[in-house]
């Protein structure tokens, strides 16, 4: 499922990068995201999927902002 692919990507990266610039470098990109060795092709990169993946980003942000104010 193409929804779970992204999921599955954001996971991987949310550690690394920040959740806004995954969305920036999938914008920006042509043909691949190549993140180690997981491919996901260009195609999947629809606006309806990145709405959703803003939607989920926003979702991960809300909820790490959440446990910070519990510590």
């Amino acid at each position: 499922m193409v929804g779970q692919a992204f999921v599955e990507l954001v996971e991987e990266l949310k550690d690394k990068m920040p959740i806004k610039e995954i969305c920036i470098h999938m914008e920006s990109l042509d043909q691949l995201i190549i993140v180690g060795k997981k491919r996901v092709e260009k195609k999947i990169v629809r606006q309806s999927v990145m709405k959703r993946l803003e939607s989920y980003a926003r979702n991960i942000n809300s909820d790490m902002d959440t446990e910070k104010s519990l510590h």
